[in-house]
């Protein structure tokens, strides 16, 4: 009996580092493929978000400079949670109203188009959707990755979003 338990136990420890091994490499085949230039890994739940990173750059451009000129809405109903573990904002509006066609901005140098957040529901936007004006992402590692500031620019005004941080 004690021999069969030794065994039990050698046969177990192969079969999870095994298990280990293949997670390994499932996890650098599933990166390897398909999922270069786009901004995240698995598919954002907003369609008009599912871009590479090129299209979110190229619609970056479009909207620089930032406009801070703009008038001032003041603080709009809404919530902005950061998570730097996972590099992703949680945008959720709470304004009473649905958001269209409309504009976040990071600190008053990255930018990201969206076309409609409905009234009470989220979005998870991850930090790599946003660009600046030279085409770079913002930045996921370091002391620059601190959200100061997060802005909606709606019908031409700026509004001021809560910000606070998820982890």
């Amino acid at each position: 009996m004690r021999c069969d338990l030794a065994i039990g136990t050698f046969g177990a420890t192969r079969i999870l580092k095994t298990l280990a091994a293949s997670a390994v490499v499932a996890g650098v085949v599933v990166c390897g493929m398909g999922c270069s230039g786009r901004a995240t890994l698995l598919p954002n739940s907003d369609p008009s978000l599912r871009k590479t990173e090129t299209e979110f750059a190229a619609d970056a451009a479009k909207r620089f400079p930032y406009k801070a000129n703009a008038p001032q809405g003041g603080e709009i109903r809404s919530r902005a949670e950061v998570g730097y573990m996972l590099n992703r904002i949680e945008l959720t509006n709470l304004a009473g109203y649905d958001w269209n066609d409309f504009e976040v901005w990071i600190n008053q140098s990255y930018v990201l188009h969206m076309t409609q957040l409905k009234n009470n529901e989220d979005r998870t936007l991850a930090l790599q959707m946003f660009f600046n004006d030279a085409g770079h992402y913002y930045p996921t590692s370091g002391s620059d990755r601190i959200v100061k500031t997060i802005e909606i620019y709606m019908g031409g005004k700026m509004y001021q979003v809560k910000v606070q941080t998820a982890d």
